[in-house]
Protein backbone atom coordinates (compact mmCIF):
# COMPACT_ATOMS: atom_id res chain seq x y z
CA UNK A 1 0.00 0.00 0.00
CA UNK A 2 1.01 3.45 -0.66
CA UNK A 3 -0.11 5.06 2.22
CA UNK A 4 -0.29 8.98 1.69
CA UNK A 5 -1.35 11.47 3.91
CA UNK A 6 -2.71 15.40 2.80
CA UNK A 7 -1.97 17.89 5.00
CA UNK A 8 -3.79 21.41 4.54
CA UNK A 9 -3.50 24.33 6.34
CA UNK A 10 -6.71 25.29 7.37
CA UNK A 11 -5.90 28.69 9.62
CA UNK A 12 -3.50 30.56 11.04
CA UNK A 13 -2.55 28.31 13.35
CA UNK A 14 -4.44 24.89 12.33
CA UNK A 15 -3.88 22.26 10.33
CA UNK A 16 -6.33 19.38 8.62
CA UNK A 17 -5.08 16.04 7.19
CA UNK A 18 -6.90 13.08 5.79
CA UNK A 19 -4.99 9.91 4.40
CA UNK A 20 -5.33 7.57 1.15
CA UNK A 21 -4.26 3.75 1.03
CA UNK A 22 -3.60 3.05 -2.80
CA UNK A 23 -2.27 0.00 -3.95
CA UNK A 24 0.02 0.90 -6.83
CA UNK A 25 -0.17 -1.87 -9.97
CA UNK A 26 3.10 -3.78 -10.26
CA UNK A 27 4.58 -2.66 -6.64
CA UNK A 28 3.48 -5.99 -5.17
CA UNK A 29 5.48 -9.43 -6.21
CA UNK A 30 4.12 -12.74 -6.07
CA UNK A 31 5.40 -16.19 -6.11
CA UNK A 32 5.07 -18.28 -9.35
CA UNK A 33 2.35 -19.47 -10.57
CA UNK A 34 0.35 -16.88 -8.50
CA UNK A 35 -2.29 -14.58 -10.02
CA UNK A 36 -2.00 -11.01 -9.19
CA UNK A 37 -5.30 -9.77 -8.77
CA UNK A 38 -7.53 -7.91 -11.00
CA UNK A 39 -8.32 -5.29 -9.07
CA UNK A 40 -6.95 -2.45 -6.80
CA UNK A 41 -7.78 -1.59 -3.28
CA UNK A 42 -8.26 2.01 -2.92
CA UNK A 43 -9.43 3.47 0.22
CA UNK A 44 -10.14 7.61 0.16
CA UNK A 45 -10.10 10.30 2.55
CA UNK A 46 -9.45 8.69 5.86
CA UNK A 47 -9.27 11.36 8.29
CA UNK A 48 -6.10 12.38 10.16
CA UNK A 49 -5.60 14.29 13.31
CA UNK A 50 -2.59 16.82 12.82
CA UNK A 51 -0.80 18.83 15.29
CA UNK A 52 2.07 21.37 14.60
CA UNK A 53 4.25 20.81 17.87
CA UNK A 54 6.64 23.60 16.66
CA UNK A 55 6.92 24.99 12.93
CA UNK A 56 9.14 22.41 11.58
CA UNK A 57 6.94 19.44 13.56
CA UNK A 58 4.40 17.55 13.62
CA UNK A 59 1.90 15.08 15.35
CA UNK A 60 0.10 12.61 12.85
CA UNK A 61 -2.45 10.40 14.05
CA UNK A 62 -3.72 8.42 11.27
CA UNK A 63 -6.96 6.04 10.97
CA UNK A 64 -7.50 8.45 14.18
CA UNK A 65 -11.77 8.47 13.25
CA UNK A 66 -12.35 4.87 12.00
CA UNK A 67 -14.45 2.06 13.71
CA UNK A 68 -11.54 -0.49 13.05
CA UNK A 69 -9.21 -0.43 15.41
CA UNK A 70 -6.69 0.85 16.02
CA UNK A 71 -5.06 4.92 15.11
CA UNK A 72 -1.27 4.87 14.62
CA UNK A 73 0.74 7.80 15.55
CA UNK A 74 3.56 9.46 14.43
CA UNK A 75 5.70 12.45 15.13
CA UNK A 76 8.10 13.59 12.42
CA UNK A 77 9.95 16.82 11.48
CA UNK A 78 10.48 18.92 8.51
CA UNK A 79 13.67 18.56 6.41
CA UNK A 80 15.70 21.71 6.04
CA UNK A 81 14.78 21.82 2.13
CA UNK A 82 11.19 20.74 2.92
CA UNK A 83 10.62 17.60 0.93
CA UNK A 84 10.18 15.30 3.20
CA UNK A 85 8.73 14.78 6.91
CA UNK A 86 11.45 12.52 8.85
CA UNK A 87 10.58 10.55 11.87
CA UNK A 88 13.67 9.73 14.93
CA UNK A 89 12.43 6.15 15.48
CA UNK A 90 13.21 3.28 13.51
CA UNK A 91 10.60 0.19 13.38
CA UNK A 92 7.74 2.66 13.42
CA UNK A 93 4.31 0.88 12.85
CA UNK A 94 4.72 3.09 9.49
CA UNK A 95 7.05 4.70 7.01
CA UNK A 96 10.20 6.58 8.56
CA UNK A 97 9.60 9.53 5.93
CA UNK A 98 6.97 11.27 3.90
CA UNK A 99 8.04 12.24 0.87
CA UNK A 100 6.57 15.81 -0.54
CA UNK A 101 4.53 15.23 -4.08
CA UNK A 102 3.73 17.59 -6.53
CA UNK A 103 -0.48 18.08 -7.10
CA UNK A 104 -3.17 15.76 -5.04
CA UNK A 105 -1.53 12.91 -6.10
CA UNK A 106 -0.19 9.70 -3.68
CA UNK A 107 1.78 8.54 -6.49
CA UNK A 108 2.98 11.21 -8.93
CA UNK A 109 6.80 12.18 -9.37
CA UNK A 110 8.00 13.79 -6.27
CA UNK A 111 9.08 17.80 -6.04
Amino acid sequence: MNNCIHIVQTGSESLAAWSDDLATPGASRYANGIRPPVETFEQYGSIALVEAVSPRAVLIELKALTAACCSITYAGKLTPDGKEIQSGESGSAIRNNWTRMRGDSCVSAPR
